[in-house]
């Protein structure tokens, strides 16, 4: 009983932190206000706690679970038993990785491990690294024997518990600093929605990281660090390219020269079938180079696009001293082969047709072509 209590009680704390008001929606709050204390006076005055007293109930829980009232647990799905150890281990002090593991022909799990984040020894090939660039990580690997197994049950169609070891043999962590465990640091969907939220209106993420502090009440109670959240965000840019970002812009590329018959794209996929190269230029750049293209300006800026890729912007200068584009590539990479690649498309873009001189912003692998 004092299991299910626990996975309660953990919900509702989970639930607590995803900065909602009592109606369910987002707090407001200030980019440019400063946190109301510092990670260390955070640690001292409230000594990492989350809840108050209700830490103190979730202590009690955790010390009255015993190796018999884990092992007469069920779960519906594997990851219901992972959630159900890891916030043990947080409220206990020590953190948690995946272990071994067994999947049918179907994908199901039949079996899984997990282990305390001390578990095991680092590869001895590590302490005699010769070619060493900076100094090695502390040593974190005890050999700590806990874990916890649960085994499908094709009866029941439940997960159970076949292993749960709870004795270490190293220190546990203190509440102030358990949350900095790999394990225990997350960024929620509910927090990346907001996160999502403020980035769509210009706010920094060193600022949306400010607003979790201020709501949180310090940064011993947000639950991750910056590096989590520039993690989390990019992860979800890297999906949304490629759930179909690539066919969407190839898509109104088409779109532009079935309205356009001089407008000019051409791309190029690599050996695993993702857009590495890609060039337009519409009617009206190609006619303004075949008057203005004696002299072409080759600018390309670094990383200023959500993709953080480089983008080429190939310009000149018209009779009214102008700036006027002539076509512009999107590529993966900065290599010499794919400038090469731009000037040439561009050459064909252009019917053949070259610019007298060509002026660069510095870059070597440009020089070099």
């Amino acid at each position: 009983m004092g299991c299910l209590k626990l996975m309660t009680w953990c919900r509702k704390i989970e639930k607590g932190k995803m900065g909602m008001d009592g109606c369910g929606r987002l707090m407001s709050f200030d980019l440019n206000q400063e946190p109301e204390c510092d990670r260390d006076t955070c640690s001292e005055e409230s000594g990492g706690s989350i809840g108050g007293h209700e830490d103190e109930e979730a202590d009690e829980l955790v010390g009255a679970i015993g190796v018999d009232d884990v092992m007469k647990l069920t779960f519906d799905t594997e990851e219901e038993a992972g959630e159900f150890y890891n916030l043990y281990a947080k409220l206990s002090g020590f953190g948690i990785r995946k272990s071994n593991a067994k999947r049918d022909e179907d994908g199901i799990s039949r079996f899984r491990k997990w282990v305390c984040c001390c578990e095991g020894y680092r590869n001895e090939k590590w302490f005699n690294y010769e070619d060493r660039k900076r100094e090695a990580k502390a040593i974190t690997r005890t050999g700590c024997g806990a874990c916890f197994r649960v085994k499908y049950d094709t009866e029941s169609v439940k997960y159970v518990v076949t292993r749960f070891i709870m004795e270490h043999n190293h220190p546990l962590a203190s509440e102030a600093s358990v949350q900095h465990l790999r394990s225990h640091r997350k960024v929620s969907d509910a927090e990346y929605a907001q996160a999502k939220s403020l980035k769509l209106v210009g706010a920094r993420i060193c600022q949306i990281m400010k607003h979790f502090v201020i709501k949180a009440g310090g940064y011993s109670n947000v639950g991750f660090c910056i590096k989590d959240l520039y993690n989390r965000m990019d992860e979800e840019r890297r999906k949304d390219i490629f759930n179909g970002d690539a066919e969407g812009a190839l898509g109104f590329l088409a779109a532009k020269k079935d309205a356009d018959d001089m407008f000019f794209y051409k791309y190029h996929v690599d050996n695993e079938g993702r857009l590495a190269r890609l060039f337009w230029a519409d009617s009206k750049s190609r006619v303004d180079f075949s008057v203005f293209g004696d002299v072409l300006v080759f600018d390309t800026t670094y990383k200023t696009n959500k993709y953080r890729k480089p983008l080429v912007v190939l310009a000149g200068v018209n009779n009214h001293l102008n700036s006027t584009i002539f076509g512009c590539a999107l590529l993966s990479d900065e290599r010499i082969e794919t400038y090469e690649w731009v000037l040439s498309t561009f050459v064909e873009a252009m019917k053949g047709r070259k610019p007298v001189a060509v002026m660069t912003d510095g870059t070597v692998q440009c020089e070099e072509r």
